[in-house]
């Protein structure tokens, strides 16, 4: 045994492990991967959202999966979101990354990653490239208490991407962007994930934004805000340009509530963030007038909104496009 001194620094103790990490949790309650990208192409703002997750344990599991696909210059939106039992048409590898549904697969390892998907009325073809030493460990460690539930998450937030997305037949060309890719697992009760209670407030629901900060592609911003048990929390996960990360308080105004005429659920179509604590001032607005998905067969209903952001990070201006999730009822009692 070396002398304590004379061991090897491992560093920042992790909670997870992006290496060896991205395959399936057959223990976990909720074992979720989570892609988003959005781009021009011809002078359209086109984007996507693939996401897959296993809720349950052992033998009870309940397969969630969504693509979506987005083109917010004509305003057309595309969903596709289905629940049902794990099957050997829809599930997850324990010994490699490899996700699968009817819709199609992502699959590779942390150095490449190949995303397949196809609909009646669109596809995406992409490889994602994680870029060396460009991880966002969610709380800074990679755990989280999130909705009362321990959850441990990592992003590959700055993807090099390539491909093609096809929208109603026509395709579009990634040229000059980035993609997120999410992976996310936790453990908890099914009864209290699904949040099965006929009182509203004991629901969680939360917005989430994943976004680059800087125009070189570096840096990003992993933020929440959360409603659970009568319970709200705002925060952020910021990875800064050398590497560090931080967690702050945000501070969030909704504005320009609609009420879905799917669901009931109010969402907003401009949102305004600051984190006076990192010199942060944005304003979120919408692309599409009603970017909702409700999961055949399961409870989850959300939107995945294509937004225009403007404002400032440090003293320079942000004016780009993202993706934005809000999941349940956000805006609502």
């Amino acid at each position: 045994m070396p002398k304590k001194n004379l061991m090897i620094n491992s560093g920042i103790p992790l909670f997870v492990n992006y290496k060896e990490d991205l395959p399936a949790k057959p223990k976990a309650t909720a074992d979720s991967w989570y892609v988003i990208c959005n781009f021009e192409s011809e002078g359209k703002q086109v984007g996507f959202e693939w996401h897959q997750m296993f809720m349950g344990s052992g033998t009870i599991q309940v397969n969630n999966t969504e693509f979506l696909l987005m083109e917010g210059t004509e305003k057309v939106w595309i969903d596709n979101a289905k629940t049902g039992s794990t099957s050997e048409i829809h599930g997850a590898s324990d010994k490699e990354l490899n996700v699968y549904s009817e819709y199609g697969s992502l699959h590779g390892d942390y150095k490449k990653m190949t995303l397949e998907l196809e609909v009646e009325n669109g596809s995406v073809d992409v490889i994602l490239t994680p870029r060396e030493n460009n991880v966002l460990y969610n709380g800074t460690t990679g755990l989280l208490d999130l909705l009362n539930t321990d959850s441990y998450q990592f992003s590959f937030p700055n993807m090099d991407v390539e491909g093609t997305v096809t929208i109603r037949g026509k395709e579009y060309r990634i040229n000059h962007a980035t993609a997120w890719f999410d992976r996310q697992w936790g453990f908890r009760s099914v009864e209290g994930l699904l949040a099965k209670s006929l009182d509203k407030s004991l629901k969680p629901a939360w917005m989430w934004l994943g976004m680059t900060l800087n125009d070189d592609a570096s840096g990003a911003i992993s933020l929440w805000d959360t409603y659970s048990g009568g319970k709200k929390n705002t925060f952020a996960t910021i990875l800064n340009r050398n590497g560090t990360q931080i967690n702050v308080t945000a501070d969030i105004t909704y504005d320009r509530i609609w009420t879905s005429s799917r669901t009931g659920n109010q969402y907003p179509a401009n949102i305004h963030i600051s984190i006076p604590a990192e010199n942060l001032d944005i304003t979120l607005t919408a692309l599409l007038d009603e970017p909702e998905f409700v999961h055949k067969g399961g409870m989850t209903q959300g939107c995945q909104s294509l937004c225009a952001v403007t404002g400032s990070y440090k003293g320079c201006p942000i004016n780009r496009y993202v993706i934005l999730e809000m999941i349940g009822d956000i805006c609502g009692e």
